[in-house]
């Protein structure tokens, strides 16, 4: 499913040049044509990112 919404090729690369501010994520995920949470959540399954980091930059649901 990861690799779907994000190409694996470009990610990659992304994740290589180690640039991960939040304008840089910003960049990467229009690139990608995905909101920036889609790249943010990635990064911090795969550890790259602490939990903690840009969480505010996601969304969250309240179910009713």
């Amino acid at each position: 499913a990861s690799d779907i919404l994000l190409n694996q090729k470009e990610y990659d690369y992304f994740i290589k040049q180690g640039k991960y501010s939040l304008r840089d994520i910003n960049e990467f995920a229009l690139s990608q044509n995905v909101p920036r949470y889609i790249v943010i959540g990635r990064m911090q399954k795969e550890d790259i990112l602490d939990y903690g980091q840009f969480t505010n930059e996601k969304v969250r649901y309240c179910w009713a």
